[in-house]
């Protein structure tokens, strides 16, 4: 319950629509609160006996624990100050609206709702962007330099051709003639009022000083402690406690092994070229 509330937008992923009319508050003072809510969480999480629990509550258990140490030891660095890729961020937010059922008149109200507190949430964004380039966690140039194009294409002089206003673009036929006309104005002077000045004054900032501090090199070894930060994000998406450097060995202990079942192929078809022009055969 309290992940729901603290992020509206994965409730709307989930169906659950209580929170359909906000964004998540992705403010500097809310992620400081989440993280301190998750230390007191932890807390109170290992003074559960476990041994006293069931086989699946054991489960249920370490899940939850190895989620909230995780959580807790990443907030040290910072990957909150990274909010956006170049396939995810705010510069792709209309995209809740793809996954989300419009039936009623309700959710096209609730997503109307929605889009005058976006500013709010491009403000946040903002916010938490420039404390990354004051601490020198900014994303790659060569990542960054796609963004822009990205900005442009939600910056319409139609509000028709806005991503945001795709709901509206086929509408149940449930909803009357007048409903749906009176939906679509309230929708296209929300995104002419909100969305549109919103997205203006993101690109400015983006391509002034964001994409400025965005650096030529590759990679996190030059960011702050990015060696620590990679070996963590590298133990979150693999749940192993491999270092980086193991994990690239593995792979690279499976390239040779999957190089030397193709070339047994190649010898077994009477192959007698090079394995370049093997491939392409």
């Amino acid at each position: 319950e309290r992940g729901l509330k603290e992020s509206p937008e994965s409730a709307s992923y989930l169906g659950d629509k209580r929170y359909n009319r906000q964004w998540d508050d992705v403010s500097l003072d809310a992620v400081a609160r989440q993280h301190q809510h998750r230390i007191e969480t932890l807390r109170e999480l290992n003074q559960i006996p476990r041994d006293q629990l069931s086989a699946a509550q054991r489960l249920n258990y370490d899940l939850f624990r190895w989620q909230l140490e995780m959580q807790v030891q990443g907030y040290q660095y910072g990957w909150h100050l990274v909010p956006l890729t170049m396939r995810e961020g705010i510069q792709t937010a209309d995209q809740l609206g793809s996954v989300l059922q419009f039936q009623s008149r309700q959710d096209f109200e609730d997503w109307i709702a929605r889009l005058p507190a976006f500013p709010t949430a491009e403000d946040q964004s903002i916010a938490q962007m420039r404390e990354g380039i004051r601490r020198g966690l900014v994303q790659p140039k060569v990542i960054m330099q796609r963004i822009p194009g990205q900005l442009e294409h939600q910056i319409v002089s139609d509000e028709t051709e806005s991503p945001f206003y795709k709901p509206f673009r086929s509408m149940p036929e449930s909803l009357s003639a007048a409903d749906q006309e009176t939906l679509r104005a309230d929708a296209r002077e929300a995104i002419n009022r909100s969305v549109v000045p919103a997205y203006r004054r993101f690109l400015k900032f983006f391509t002034e000083e964001y994409l400025a501090a965005a650096p030529e090199a590759i990679g996190m070894s030059h960011w702050p402690d990015g060696a620590a930060h990679y070996a963590h994000r590298a133990k979150l998406f693999t749940t192993t406690d491999l270092t980086p450097r193991e994990i690239h060995d593995i792979g690279m202990a499976e390239v040779g092994r999957i190089r030397r079942e193709m070339e047994q192929v190649m010898r077994a078809a009477g192959w007698t070229k090079s394995f370049e022009e093997f491939l392409t055969y």
